[in-house]
């Protein structure tokens, strides 16, 4: 067989050739192709074993997974009922608390009233016992100022009566002479 060139029409026995070439190559390519199909074969087997391992690990890490929340949601409730009496037994103590404040509140109002009234009768006993020590003090002024006038009064008289009695005297001394 002569080489063919571009600007050389091809002979019979070129086509030929390139007739059994093809038809080699042609065997050959129909053979790759039977190997890749059965490589895709195989493959999507493959493919389809895993697809299915796969599924079968995500069902059961969803079922695991569910169940794992199914748990969590029930401790949550379960805290959550807890917080719930916890709450109440709370709301109870706050009341116990401030009923008993209410109650301290009003005893010691009480107590405040009574230490007021306590406070006005010692202040009206203090201003009546003070009342009486003013007007005492006051009689005593005025028996002070009337023992004064009679005492003014007597040294008036024992000062008359002496001047008297030196008048008498002297009249008696002259009428003895």
């Amino acid at each position: 067989m002569a080489a063919n060139t571009d600007n050389q029409p091809a002979t019979k026995g070129d086509l030929k050739e390139l007739a059994r070439t093809t038809k080699g190559d042609l065997a050959a390519v129909k053979g790759d192709i039977a190997v890749v199909k059965n490589d895709l074969a195989a493959v999507k087997t493959e493919l389809k074993g895993d697809t299915a391992g796969l599924r079968t690990e995500l069902k059961a890490a969803i079922a695991g997974l569910r169940t794992e929340l199914k748990a969590d949601i029930a401790d949550v409730r379960s805290e959550l009922a807890t917080v719930k009496t916890d709450l109440k037994e709370l709301d109870k103590k706050i009341e116990r608390v401030y009923i008993s404040q209410v109650q301290a509140d009003s005893r010691l109002d009480q107590k405040l009233d009574k230490v007021m009234e306590k406070l006005d009768k010692f202040y009206s006993d203090l201003m009546s016992a003070f009342e009486k020590t003013i007007f005492k003090g006051e009689k005593y002024d005025q028996k002070a100022s009337t023992h004064a006038d009679m005492l003014i009064g007597h040294t008036d008289r024992l000062a008359n009566h002496e001047s008297r009695i030196t008048l008498l005297e002297t009249k008696k001394q002259s009428l003895s002479s």
